[in-house]
């Protein structure tokens, strides 16, 4: 009985160094916390020496430049609406809804350059918004539409050669019916049945 419940505590003790162990080694020798891992995404800062005049012109340049992008994807979804190419217009329809998405996230953000506690946070989404709005366009850029190879409706033509001999099933070899296969069931697997 006092064999088992000491068994208990050792794997409870066991079970805790264990998983702590792991969380203890990621703190660095100074006591703060390890950076995250790396998840993927581009880490971006804001310029400190930007003043506030200066965050908000870039952001409204920015922002000109993705109306821009959207625009110019606009017509070209339309073009291809028009010429019935399906594909192609579903393609950037999807690509210029992230444009837009990325424009007003970044004119949400637009409002908040003034005030200082977090210009820099909505400065920074601003020109994340406006990465978003590039990787969008490089991907509409890629899309496509109707193979370029089609060359409009094809036709069949079949023409027959009365010159040739008539259709003889044979070909002038004799005919040979196929071999008949027997086939015997398998010997038993054991000696009784």
């Amino acid at each position: 009985m006092r064999l088992h419940s000491r068994l208990k505590w050792l794997f409870a003790v066991a079970l805790i160094t264990l998983a702590t162990g792991p969380a203890g080694a990621q703190s660095s020798a100074a006591g703060t916390a390890a950076p995250p891992a790396s998840s993927g995404q581009v880490q971006f800062q804001a310029n400190p020496s930007l003043s506030s005049d200066d965050m908000e012109r870039q952001a409204d340049a920015l922002l000109d430049q993705m109306q821009g992008t959207s625009s110019r994807i606009g017509r070209r979804q339309l073009k291809a609406a028009a010429e019935a190419d399906v594909v192609l217009a579903n393609c950037l329809k999807d690509k210029l809804s992230q444009i837009d998405t990325a424009i007003r996230s970044a004119k949400d953000r637009r409002g908040s350059l003034r005030n200082p506690d977090i210009r820099a946070h909505a400065y920074t989404i601003i020109v994340v918004q406006k990465g978003n709005s590039d990787r969008a366009a490089r991907e509409a850029a890629q899309c496509i539409g109707k193979e370029a190879t089609t060359a409009g409706e094809t036709r069949v033509t079949t023409t027959i050669d009365n010159s040739l001999p008539p259709d003889d099933s044979h070909n002038g070899f004799p005919t040979i019916d196929p071999p008949v296969i027997i086939i015997a069931p398998p010997p038993p697997a054991s000696p009784t049945r």
